[in-house]
């Protein structure tokens, strides 16, 4: 449902399209079944580094080769002589976020694409402070894309900030 997978959509019934005010193509976070997002919290909350792991790694199945390694740029910067960036192995990162915050879900408010004028606010789960979630434009729909929250790193002692 969250992923928006054919069958399991708000378009895909009369009933639950004819009372959505958002996107038709995939339910949120906070509108899946009860019983299920607590399943999946409880999996994500025990397995947080193996879950981050997978999406890193595995999300693009077409890939022949993996990612090991993350190139960030930490900061917005007038130009590229001077950016902040940070090099992380992946399992460096992972384990970076996970001491950053465990698993969690944060509110958030629609501002750009299709339905930017959506009132409600939505639950995004996060991994610390790897947000995960569904591409969902149109040239790939089924592809993962995350954000990293800003301001996770302190440059001047070049270590994680607390939550």
């Amino acid at each position: 449902m969250f992923c928006g997978d054919l069958g399991f959509r708000p378009i895909d019934s009369k009933i639950d399209l004819k009372k959505r005010r958002s996107d038709p193509d995939r339910w949120f976070w906070e509108e899946l079944p009860t019983a299920g997002r607590k399943e999946w919290e409880e999996i994500f909350s025990k397995r947080q580094n193996e879950v981050g792991l997978i999406l890193f790694q595995k999300a693009y199945l077409s890939d022949p080769y993996p990612p090991e390694f993350l190139l960030h740029q930490t900061r917005m910067a007038s130009n590229f002589k001077n950016s902040e960036v940070a090099i992380f192995s992946l399992p460096t990162l992972i384990k970076h976020s996970a001491d950053f915050a465990g698993f969690h879900t944060k509110s958030y408010l629609i501002r750009k694409g299709r339905f930017k004028g959506d009132p409600a606010p939505h639950l995004a789960p996060r991994f610390g402070f790897i947000q995960m979630q569904r591409g969902g434009q149109k040239q790939h729909p089924t592809q993962l894309q995350f954000n990293l929250q800003a301001g996770y790193w302190d440059p001047t002692t070049l270590t994680l900030k607390k939550y």
